[in-house]
């Protein structure tokens, strides 16, 4: 950047990659072209200028407005109701942010599953990737639904609060949990949108490897669920019409 002034006003105050960043190799040039830069926010429109919040009037002859997207918006204008009438959105706005066991299923809203969901975008590889391990998972859970002959099929409340216990964590030690505001969180703070690890750890999680399922019992006797993972037991409930069975996968050890 030719201009000293420019170049100080474009140099974040926060961690390389708390936020998106661009490549210089391919945005010089247009930064050179700038010739007026402003990080102060716009408070006002007036007849022919924007006025900053520094109080300065800057004239315009077009203005495009290039606000960005929701992307802590999940599910935006669907309602989802879950078991005792629980409104989804509200659970999540009372856990500070969205959250989701592999980012595909809530506890509480049987039957209820999502693609590209809390915690699955990724900085480093590719979220097509991501999707197949989900639709797998997800297949692969209605199968075990039918042949078991169940009415609904959720995970536990206590399997999904560990495993976002921990991606929080892990999370915790990334260069997004840093001191900015970015669109990776939510208004409390909580990284909603990121995968923590490699893609491979997502794929070893439950459902992305596909663990064959061979027993079930009843709750309190759960059977165990053979997979090439090794770890904690991860439990799904499965509702019949008389009573609840449960079975436990197999989750990666973190």
């Amino acid at each position: 950047v030719n201009s000293s002034e420019l170049a100080a006003t474009l140099t974040p105050k926060f961690p390389l990659a708390v936020g998106e960043f661009c490549f210089p190799t391919t945005t010089t040039p247009r930064y050179n072209g700038i010739t007026w830069l402003s990080n102060h926010a716009i408070e006002r429109l007036d007849a022919n200028s924007l006025v900053t919040a520094d109080g300065i009037h800057h004239h315009v002859d077009c203005l495009v407005a290039a606000t960005g997207f929701h992307s802590h918006d999940f599910l935006p204008g669907v309602q989802v109701t879950g078991l005792g009438n629980a409104d989804l959105h509200k659970e999540w706005e009372n856990k500070g942010g969205a959250e989701a066991y592999l980012g595909i299923t809530v506890a509480g809203f049987p039957n209820f599953f999502f693609l590209y969901g809390p915690n699955t975008n990724l900085g480093h590889s590719s979220i097509i990737f991501m999707i197949e391990c989900q639709v797998h998972y997800i297949l692969k859970t209605i199968d075990l639904l039918k042949r078991k002959g169940g009415s609904a099929i959720e995970i536990t409340h206590n399997s999904m609060a560990e495993f976002n216990q921990t991606i929080q964590q892990n999370l915790k030690r990334t260069a997004w949990a840093g001191s900015c505001n970015s669109w990776y969180k939510s208004t409390q703070g909580k990284i909603i949108n990121n995968w923590s690890t490699h893609t491979l750890g997502y794929w070893l999680e439950p459902g992305g490897q596909s663990p064959a399922i061979t027993t079930l019992s009843e709750e309190g006797n759960a059977g165990r669920v053979p997979g090439m993972n090794q770890g904690q037991a991860m439990p799904v409930g499965i509702r019949f019409p008389a009573q609840r069975f449960q079975i436990a996968g197999i989750r990666h050890g973190h």
